[in-house]
């Protein structure tokens, strides 16, 4: 509910500040104190356009400053936690401030904290119904209208597992999203991986393969020279070196001294010979094992011609290349781990999105059996309210979003002579305050209606219909914070506060709460339309004691 509201240099509002309370509150004034400029200034911390001229002549800037009690709205307390606006000392209080210069600009915070315009409006739209005579923000709104509707007509627990199902699947779907694309540009090289792989996997290369393919290449051409190189090696070994040595060994042996060096000098030898005779017999091994076979070099060249054809592919030297294939099996197989992610969070969000319809279908069938029952009972209540012939008709759209698969509007008809039209393109601003008032008279017993701001509800009308009027306005302020603005004196009579507007002899508005005895005052000047003497007030004290019945 709207606790205060506070006004400084707006119009002709100097410094204003306002307290409200639970129930009707009704606002008069003559025509002309300024009545609607308290409704505009309102309606700007809600968030509605600044315009240049709302700022007193003088000054800089205006400002308003609204302050809200949000213990019964679920919505608002949900939507300042999320957004991390709570009041930190105070959950079900919230603070709202509207400034606005004479240059166009203008900001808003919301407890304290800077916010744009949009986020103001999200917040207040749920808190304050305004509604004026020539200005609709929300009993107008086929949102609201639906919300309304839903609280007539439909099992609030299907519509709490509607909005749950919802929210699972947008949950669902956002995962899936996110994740498709973090992997959107990895997914653009899924068909390159494969071929790579393809391409490594018929290569079918072996770890240390290049190295022994480019070995055996190597000892392939050059086999002749290898071949000659071993039997002049083995012919130095066995005419030569052995020989020498043999013929060494004999001499040395020739020698009869037991000095040391010398003994050292014979061994020494004696080793030499047999590191010879061991290098001879490693040597014959090569020899043996030197199994060359010169037409496996055309084999063996087309298979290294490969190997380097794929590394140039893959920008690699070819002994890298094994670890490539490696790599690229890897990445595949973690796009292919990621693609199987993928298709599992797709399948989870169809799911949900499956759910949530199959609910959503069965709340819109609960919506069109209320139709007729709704309808009747607003044109029941609309012909107390001298609006007779009225037709009401609810129109359906297609819609998915956490109200279900259903959008709504009222259309409305009050000339037997034309169709029913959407309930703001109706002419009469009086016409469209009434039939708004009836329908919110129908759904209040079970809506959660905000604070609901109306300006002349009761134009137009008189006698018993304006008392209908007030006693409509005050059965709905029993479970609804409603202000509105009247020029009936039977509606005020029905007040639970009563609030007068008028101008300072400088033209500045004030507003203040009238006692008992100035309620008669203002009652009677409603009634009499000129100076107030005693059978006017007569007439106001009996309005007030028959609002009492």
């Amino acid at each position: 509910m709207l606790v205060n509201l506070s006004v400084r240099n707006f119009a002709l509002v100097r410094e204003l500040d306002l307290s409200f309370d639970t129930g009707l509150t009704v606002i008069t004034g003559e025509s002309g104190a300024g009545k609607s400029i308290l409704l505009e200034a309102l309606s700007l911390v809600l968030g509605s356009r600044a315009r240049r001229e709302q700022t007193r002549p003088g000054e800089q800037q205006c400002e308003v400053t609204a302050e809200f009690n949000i213990e019964s709205s679920a919505h608002a307390a949900s939507f300042l936690a999320e957004n991390d606006l709570s009041d930190p000392t105070e959950s079900s209080r919230c603070l709202v401030r509207r400034t606005a210069r004479v240059d166009g600009r203008s900001r808003a915070w919301i407890n304290g904290t800077q916010v744009n315009i949009d986020t103001l409006r999200t917040l207040c739209t749920p808190l304050v119904a305004l509604h004026g005579q020539f200005e609709q923000t929300q009993l107008v709104d086929p949102g609201t209208q639906l919300d309304w509707f839903d609280d007539f007509s439909v099992d609030p627990k299907l519509r709490e597992q509607v909005r749950a199902r919802y929210f699972a699947w947008r949950n669902a779907l956002s995962a899936f999203e996110l994740a498709s694309s973090k992997a959107g540009a990895q997914f653009n090289q899924l068909d390159l991986l494969q071929y790579q792989v393809e391409e490594l996997e018929d290569l079918d290369l072996k770890e240390g393969e290049f190295e022994s393919l480019r070995q055996t290449h190597k000892r392939i051409t050059q086999s002749q020279e290898i071949r000659q190189l071993l039997r002049e090696s083995k012919e130095l070994l066995s005419s030569g070196v052995q020989s020498d040595l043999s013929v060494l060994t004999k001499t040395l042996s020739r020698i009869d001294d037991s000095d040391k060096s010398l003994e050292q000098a014979k061994q020494l030898l004696e080793s030499t010979k047999i590191h010879a005779e061991e290098c001879e017999m490693y040597l014959n091994q090569y020899s043996n094992n030197l199994d060359i076979d010169e037409h496996d070099l055309e084999k063996i060249e087309s298979r290294l011609n490969s190997v380097y054809d794929v590394s140039r592919k893959h920008r690699v030297s070819p002994d890298q290349l094994y670890e490539r294939a490696k790599e690229v099996h890897d990445q595949l197989d973690e796009l292919n781990s990621a693609q199987e992610q993928l298709n599992v969070l797709r399948d989870l969000s169809e799911d949900r999105r499956t759910e949530y319809l199959a609910k959503a279908k069965m709340l819109s069938e609960q919506r069109v059996d209320r139709v007729p029952q709704f309808c009747n009972e607003v044109v029941q209540v609309l012909e107390h309210l001298a609006l007779k012939n009225v037709r009401l008709e609810v129109s359906f759209g297609t819609a998915e979003n956490s109200s279900g698969i259903d959008s709504l509007e009222y259309f409305v008809s009050t000339n037997p002579s034309y169709d029913p039209m959407p309930l703001g393109r109706i002419a009469s601003g009086g016409e469209i305050s009434r039939i708004a008032l009836a329908i919110l008279v129908v759904v209040a017993q079970r809506s959660n209606l905000p604070c609901l701001v109306l300006d002349e509800a009761d134009v137009g009308i008189g006698g018993v219909t304006a008392d209908m009027v007030g006693r409509m306005l005050r059965t709905l302020a029993q479970n609804n914070q409603v202000l509105c603005v009247t020029h009936a004196p039977q509606v005020a009579a029905l007040g639970g506060t009563h609030m007068h507007v008028y101008k300072t002899d400088s033209e500045e508005i004030q507003v203040v709460a009238l006692n008992d005895v100035d309620r008669v005052d203002e009652i009677a000047r409603m009634v009499a339309s000129r100076a107030v003497d005693e059978e006017s007030r007569k007439y106001a004290r009996t309005l007030i004691a028959n609002a009492q019945s």
